[in-house]
């Protein structure tokens, strides 16, 4: 499932067999299940560089996705967000990732978005990218507005009837 892998610097990291990787598709189907029927955070509800990229990874919807190249803010925690024929990466900016982590892609992003927590009204299909603009949920801070509208597409899921 697991295993220890010694790093050049001394450090030790821990990653999946692909016996494990195998699980991926199972628990991304349970982060999925599971977002559709979260509700608003909660005053002390935390979210981690961590939450967010399973968040994403369990909402992106790779079928309906076009190219796209950009940051999402959420609170302190800052991504980079890409998708390249179909295929998802998130790579966090801030806070720094630890040194295993990827590089930050060169160039800038096509649009900056900024939003709380909530934004998983967005994820979870309870608003449309308008109605979150509106009522404060995210804002697309540097590039077109339209940008919010493919990555609203990208990520979001059925909501919950």
């Amino acid at each position: 499932m697991i295993r220890r892998v010694p790093l050049r610097n001394g450090g030790l990291v821990y990653e999946l067999t692909p016996y494990g990787r195998a699980l991926e598709p199972i628990l991304l189907a349970l982060g999925r299940w599971g977002l559709q029927a979260m509700g608003d955070p909660t005053e002390g509800d935390v979210v981690t560089p961590d939450s967010l990229t399973m968040m994403l990874r369990a909402s992106f919807q790779p079928a309906r996705a076009d190219d796209l190249d950009v940051e999402l803010h959420v609170g302190d925690i800052a991504s980079r967000v890409q998708i390249r024929d179909g295929a998802l990466e998130v790579i966090r900016i801030a806070p720094p990732a630890p040194p295993v982590g990827g590089a930050v892609p060169e160039g800038e992003p096509e649009a900056v978005i900024v939003a709380g927590p909530r934004i998983r009204r967005l994820i979870a299909g309870e608003v449309t990218p308008a109605e979150a603009i509106a009522q404060d949920l995210v804002a697309v801070v540097h590039g077109e507005e339209a940008t919010l509208d493919r990555f609203a597409q990208a990520f979001r899921i059925a909501a919950v009837a």
